[in-house]
């Protein structure tokens, strides 16, 4: 009876020791496809972004695209009673985008920190919807986004007039110039923009 008894325990030891082991292997193989999953951006088996995962890229995943640039005026960008300067078609911007503006700037050699946007319906003109009170119409909407190709062979955007003395308290040299009627800006809603950026090259194979 004993030698049963004491069977009957090792078998169920034996059991107990391979069930849990392979509970623990398929438990770590699970987080870490899991967390894999997550770090790249995916959630399906097929290795395609979400929706919910594309809307990053509008913001704090922004820089790592290849082609584009957007942001949301309501979000990032002030209204002039808020940004305290004195001017009818610059806007100071968030903390973020000014890191973000000022990141893509650099890559064009240029040595200071863009801390606003300038809009412009043509170089050296200003458009008559983009200025004073309609401009800050648009930003309070929530309703306007704007996207642009970051690399465009384009120095008038991120260094405007060639003759801008280098100042820091000069709003023209802190400026990121929008030129509204450039061909690689667009103005639209957010699933507007969503489907641009879906066409960038660092998202390919992967929407």
């Amino acid at each position: 009876m004993k030698t049963k008894r004491l069977l009957f325990w090792i078998i169920a030891a034996i059991i107990f020791f391979v069930g849990g082991s392979f509970f623990v292997l398929w438990g770590a193989a699970f987080w870490t496809e899991t967390s894999n999953s997550r770090k790249n951006g995916f959630k399906n088996e097929n290795g395609k972004i979400t929706n919910e995962q594309i809307e990053e890229y509008l913001l704090e995943k922004r820089l790592e695209l290849k082609k584009y640039f957007a942001f949301n005026l309501q979000q990032e960008v002030k209204t002039l009673s808020e940004c305290e300067i004195n001017s009818f078609n610059s806007r100071a911007c968030s903390s973020l985008l000014i890191d973000h503006l000022s990141k893509i700037a650099k890559d064009r050699k240029a040595t200071c920190k863009k801390k606003f946007i300038t809009f412009l319906e043509k170089k050296f003109e200003a458009s008559e919807e983009w200025i004073g009170e309609k401009l800050d119409e648009k930003i309070r909407s929530g309703n306007y986004w704007i996207i642009f190709e970051k690399n465009k062979d384009n120095d008038y955007r991120y260094f405007g007039n060639n003759n801008i003395k280098p100042n820091v308290n000069n709003i023209e040299f802190n400026s990121i110039f929008i030129v509204l009627s450039e061909p690689d800006v667009k103005i639209g809603r957010k699933a507007e923009i969503l489907e641009i950026i879906k066409t960038d090259p660092s998202l390919a194979n992967r929407v």
